[in-house]
């Protein structure tokens, strides 16, 4: 079974059909249940739709847009630019100044593996807004989202409280396959059925 949870939440928050959620940094964030990673095999697709609005840490300067603990987080940083990391330790350079503050942007992260052994360069991650590929990077890894990984969250690495995202965010999506570009512009600005074939929360 798949359950989306809000945590942290004062008072408790419900999904409601044509509602955003407002995330106020301390510690409110969106988890997946991890009855979702039985039906992630080779390839993952995450979008959603953000609006921020500040910082919880401008010293800190980094927030949390997707986390899976220590096998993947994609992070915003307070000039506009994204950073991913994956795996142990292999942080993919910067995309610069694509996310600004209080507008509305389209995020969308999608990670599959290639070759199912651990080789130099097995897989690929790329990042997309507002539908445009603005980062593409190989990296070693064998497929990181495993039965035991941490829970997939949106808002909170579960880690870093300075790291929580402030703002607005809509139509989260979680698929078990490696969106394109035409899939990702076909539908970021409309809603969806829900029975989509590949789609896993929503």
């Amino acid at each position: 079974e798949i359950v989306v949870y809000l945590h942290n939440a004062d008072p408790p928050l419900k999904r409601s059909p044509g509602f955003a959620l407002y995330l106020d940094g301390d510690c409110e964030h969106i988890e997946i249940s991890r009855g979702i990673f039985p039906h992630i095999k080779n390839q993952i697709t995450l979008e959603a739709w953000v609006f921020p609005t500040g910082f919880k840490s401008r010293e800190f300067g980094v927030e949390t847009l997707f986390s899976c603990g220590w096998a993947f987080a994609v992070f915003l940083q307070c000039w506009g630019s994204v950073e991913m990391l994956v795996g142990p330790g292999h942080m993919v350079p910067s995309c610069q100044e694509v996310i600004p503050m209080r507008k509305w942007t389209h995020v969308a992260v999608v990670m599959e593996v290639k070759q199912q052994k651990k080789e130099q360069d097995n897989s690929i991650m790329r990042l997309y807004v507002n539908g445009q590929l603005k980062k593409e990077e190989l990296f070693s890894w064998i497929f990181p989202v495993k039965k035991n990984s941490p829970a997939l969250t949106f808002g909170s690495d579960g880690r870093e409280r300075a790291r929580c995202f402030v703002g607005i965010v809509d139509e989260i999506r979680v698929w078990s396959v490696a969106r394109t570009s035409d899939d990702i512009r076909g539908d970021m600005r409309k809603s969806l059925r829900g029975d989509e074939m590949g789609l896993l929360a929503y």
